[in-house]
């Protein structure tokens, strides 16, 4: 791979890194948990449909600023696939 090498991670980045991979675990953890307690209370289909609702919600607000214009897979800078060459 050619080009220049990465520059120096941010202070305290890694300390970022590692809580949200803590916090990945707590919250599969705490999803299974949860799921047991409410098994009986709810029917599968409803239990599955407030998760994903959650999980919209939580994800929702930090969606549409990160997506916008120049940021799909063909404008990617790093993308492991090369946009293919203009046309003729």
């Amino acid at each position: 791979m050619s080009g220049s090498p990465l520059p120096p991670a941010p202070p305290g980045s890694r300390a970022i890194a590692l809580s949200l991979l803590a916090l990945a675990n707590l919250f599969w953890a705490g999803n299974w948990v949860i799921g047991r307690v409410l098994r009986d209370a709810f029917d599968p289909v409803t239990l599955n449909f407030l998760r994903w609702a959650g999980a919209a919600l939580g994800a929702g607000p930090g969606g549409p600023r990160r997506l916008g214009p120049g940021s799909g897979p063909d404008d990617c800078r790093h993308s492991a696939h090369p946009p293919p060459p203009p046309g003729p």
